[in-house]
C-alpha cells in the first residue's frame, strides 16, 4: 500500500511536508483499527437505516445534552434535528483541527 501512494504522490510532485502527514495519518489509522476500535463508517455500513439513525441519533444526543451552550440557548428539538446532522471525523495525532484568529479593533474597522 505505501509503495503506490509513494509512487501516487512522487507522480503527483507531492510536498515532503504533505507526505509526511498523508503517511503519519495511515500509520494512525492502521494502529488504531489494530487495537479493535470501530471506525464509524464500517459499523454504519452493515446496520439498516432505521438503526442506524437510532444509535446517530442517541451517541450525538448524549454529546449535545453535555453541552452546557447547547443545552441552555436551544430547546430539545432543535438538538435532535442537530444530532442526526453530525458525523465523526478522525483526526491524526498533533494535527490542527482549527485555529482561532484573535482580531484587534483595528484589524475590525
Amino acid at each position: 500500500m505505501y509503495y503506490n501512494l509513494s509512487k501516487y504522490m512522487d507522480q503527483k510532485n507531492v510536498s515532503k511536508n504533505i507526505r509526511t502527514k498523508v503517511i503519519h495519518y495511515l500509520d494512525y489509522m492502521i494502529e488504531t483499527q489494530k487495537h479493535g476500535k470501530v471506525v464509524e463508517e464500517q459499523l454504519f455500513s452493515i446496520l439498516s437505516d432505521s438503526i442506524k439513525d437510532e444509535l446517530k441519533k442517541d451517541v450525538n444526543g448524549q454529546v449535545l445534552r453535555e453541552n452546557a451552550l447547547l443545552q441552555k440557548n436551544f430547546g430539545t428539538k432543535f438538538r435532535g434535528i442537530l444530532s442526526n446532522s453530525l458525523e465523526e471525523k478522525i483526526f491524526s495525532p498533533g494535527e490542527v483541527i482549527f485555529d482561532v484568529l484573535i482580531l484587534n479593533k483595528e484589524h475590525i474597522c
